[in-house]
């Protein structure tokens, strides 16, 4: 596996995201709707809310 410029965090080319509850999907998509309302942020709209597992180091 390639490394990152950063030694801790390793170059990927594929994650593993594990959708979550809609109940909390509801509430998440709320706080990434003020964030974008109140600083501007625009990251994560393409793709459902969820987790993503990074392998451990």
């Amino acid at each position: 596996m390639k490394q990152h410029n950063n030694k801790n965090f390793p170059q990927q080319t594929h994650f593993l995201g594990v959708l979550i509850p809609e109940d909390i999907t509801l509430t998440l998509e709320d706080c990434r709707r003020y964030m974008n309302e109140a600083y501007g942020c625009k990251s994560g709209y393409g793709t459902p809310i969820h987790v993503t597992l990074v392998p451990q180091m």
